[in-house]
């Protein structure tokens, strides 16, 4: 782990005073992680779907979420809906997804 006292650090510029050899790794790793930061937000832009600084966290860290498959999708859909049964869905409509669940759309989707 690299120290510094609060003297040699520059709050204005965010970065280590001096030129020693300490302050030189301490800013040249300040500025590798500012790149992939950006690099990574960046990424998370171009894929064009939302997401959270969790997401950025895990991106940097190299630790992305799993994408969800959509037989994943469908069942937490469904589960959603069943507990929504008689607010937003009726049983038959649910009990319609779920016989569409086990033949048509597990077919479909592989």
């Amino acid at each position: 782990m690299l120290r510094l006292k609060p003297n040699q650090w520059d709050a204005q510029k965010q970065k280590a005073k001096g030129s020693s050899e300490l302050s030189q790794n301490i800013n040249e790793l300040i500025s590798t992680q500012r790149s992939k930061c950006i690099s990574s937000f960046n990424e998370l832009i171009k894929r064009d779907v939302a997401f959270s600084i969790q997401d950025l966290v895990l991106l940097i860290k190299g630790e992305e979420k799993p994408e969800i498959g959509w037989l994943e999708l469908f069942d937490k859909h469904l589960e959603h809906m069943k507990s929504r049964v008689g607010v937003d869905y009726s049983s038959s409509t649910v009990r319609r997804y779920m016989s569409s669940r086990l033949i048509p759309v597990a077919i479909f989707i592989r």
